[in-house]
């Protein structure tokens, strides 16, 4: 969905809009099938945190947790190959 500048710049009319989207779009993935979440090794701990962050925004403690297990960089992934 596309918005005219002047409600793109209306905030809540905006957060409503993307919620709206979020709702009916989000692909929900249970941490059980992640096998990997690969990120660039460029600000290797910046990237890990980051992620880690974002798990426990959307999982619970175990879930994320058990997500955080399937981190590792790009170069780790190019090291196994």
């Amino acid at each position: 969905m596309f918005l005219p500048f002047e409600e793109y710049e209306d905030i809540p009319r905006r957060t409503t809009l993307h919620n709206i989207l979020k709702r009916k779009h989000s692909l929900e993935v249970t941490p059980d099938v992640i096998q990997y979440l690969v990120v660039p090794h460029d600000n290797e701990e910046k990237n890990i945190l980051e992620l880690h962050d974002c798990l426990t925004n959307l999982y619970s403690r175990k879930d994320a947790i058990l997500a955080s297990t399937a981190i590792m960089t790009d170069d780790c992934i190019k090291e196994d190959i």
